[in-house]
């Protein structure tokens, strides 16, 4: 029997989909023989040479003390499931051996495989970024708990031996290392939901004059001797951004430019439409701090990345800000990036133009 036009565009959606897959997934048949590749892994694994029509056993040894019968060629009336995921070994075409973890699954309707293989290296690398992360988040959290405790168990057993400026003192001290927390641990929950993909963003028309005005006057009591200066051109038209998101990413830019410059000096904030593209919004925060040595440039947006020098040393922070900000911009679909000098720095925001068709198309989303 043909199959029609309409069936065969289907079959050739689900073959572009298996061929571009990001996994290096490799399809065999119930005879163990290799049938379909997918193009990531000759990228992950650096194997171009064709494997199609090879017995699966001749490209893959199991290294592991299960006895996998997909990896050996031998079929088995029985398998527990979780024996389907093992270590192993690839061979390559050079005779090398690329230690992996393999994943098997079956296929019911013709007794068919897939195997999707990760390279160890990644495996090993991830679980050490995990490793590390806990350690960090750890030390982080431990610090403002050391004081918190202390503070609280002199006040305890000798606070009535404390004058009331003491006692005023410790209490005040306790309160903003418990504040610190609470920093923290919101700036962890905000990078859980960006990272799971569950930060969902509420697209609008936004003014970036008044979330610009109103980010500075929620900062003009804790930065009373900085001075806030904005440029935002005439008739620059709305930003299409989340709410929440633009406000974070400005009270983050704009707070990390007066915490990490001395008192008296100038934060601006320019707003322009973009010259090459005028679909794009330009932001600039330009301080007059410390500057951002070229070294540190290509880590200033990662995780718990903070710079070393006095002046870093001597203000609280997490490490956390800049890459939750460029997280959240490029959830907007924008970019961020920066330049740093000797008397300073400018981050540079590139936001969408709140134009008409992004708002008929938001309005027809909502219907």
């Amino acid at each position: 029997m043909v199959k029609d036009n309409k069936e065969l565009t289907k079959d050739k959606f689900y073959l572009e989909v298996l061929k571009n897959i990001p996994e290096a997934l490799i399809v065999c048949d119930k005879d163990y023989k290799v049938v379909f590749v997918s193009e990531s892994f000759s990228k992950i694994f650096q194997i171009d040479s064709g494997i199609i029509g090879k017995k699966f056993q001749s490209l893959i040894r199991n290294t592991s003390k299960i006895n996998c019968h997909i990896c050996k060629g031998n079929p088995a009336k029985y398998i527990p499931q979780e024996d389907y995921s093992h270590q192993a070994t690839l061979i390559d075409e050079t005779g090398k051996d690329i230690l992996i973890r393999i994943s098997h699954s079956i296929m019911p309707e013709n007794g068919g495989y897939i195997s999707i293989l990760s390279p160890m290296s990644n495996l090993v690398c991830l679980n050490q970024a995990q490793i590390d992360f806990v350690s960090t988040v750890s030390h982080e959290l431990r610090t403002p708990m050391t004081s918190i405790k202390g503070f609280a168990d002199t006040l305890i057993n000798a606070g009535d031996q404390l004058t009331k400026e003491q006692q005023t003192r410790f209490i005040t001290i306790i309160k903003s290392q418990a504040d610190r927390l609470t920093r923290l641990v919101e700036n962890l929950l905000t990078v859980s939901r960006l990272e799971t993909k569950k930060h969902k963003s509420v697209f609008r028309s936004l003014s970036l004059e008044y979330f610009v005005d109103r980010v500075i006057f929620a900062l003009k009591n804790k930065y009373s001797n900085h001075i806030f200066k904005t440029e935002i051109c005439k008739d620059i038209p709305c930003v299409w951004a989340d709410q929440d998101k633009l406000e974070q990413i400005f009270t983050n830019l704009i707070d990390n430019a007066a915490k990490y410059s001395q008192e008296g000096t100038e934060v601006k904030i320019k707003a322009y439409l973009c010259p090459e593209d005028p679909d794009k919004i330009i932001i600039e925060v330009i301080d007059q701090g410390v500057g951002i040595p070229e070294e540190f440039i290509p880590k200033i947006f990662n995780k718990f990345s903070r710079i070393d020098n006095p002046l870093t040393r001597q203000v609280q922070g997490t490490g956390l800000g800049l890459y939750i900000t460029k997280a959240l911009t490029e959830s907007l679909g924008g970019k961020i990036s920066l330049k740093s000098y000797n008397n300073g720095t400018i981050f540079k925001l590139e936001l969408l133009v709140a134009t008409p068709e992004r708002q008929a198309r938001q309005g027809l989303a909502e219907v």
